[in-house]
């Protein structure tokens, strides 16, 4: 069951890096300007209620203060407008990058 999480999280990903220079539509946005204090997911959690998955991958984040992922709609994360490539667990910004949270649909 691990194993079938696991695939299907990496198809996600790899569709979801692939759809970020296509137009989807933004059904909700949280913004926030990164301090030091560690991963863009730990500050994240600091900041909003947040739902998740954790894999060996990295995190999955499902919700964020309730605006919840579905079948078509997924959470990204942009740094400084620029859509991430990394998980959110691991990758650390500098102070002053603006983390944009968007759960983008229609790709």
């Amino acid at each position: 069951m691990k194993t079938n999480f696991s695939f299907a999280l990496i198809i996600v990903l790899c569709l979801l890096v692939a759809s970020c220079s296509r137009k989807g539509v933004v059904l909700q946005r949280f913004t926030f300007v990164a301090d030091s204090t560690g991963s863009v997911f730990a500050q994240t959690r600091a900041r909003y209620s947040v739902e998740f998955d954790s894999t060996a991958m990295g995190t999955f984040v499902k919700s964020i203060n309730g605006a919840t992922n579905t079948k078509t709609a997924y959470w990204l994360y942009f740094v400084n407008t620029k859509p991430a490539h990394e998980a959110a667990d691991r990758f650390r910004p500098q102070p002053g990058d603006t983390i944009e949270w968007r759960l983008v649909a229609g790709y």
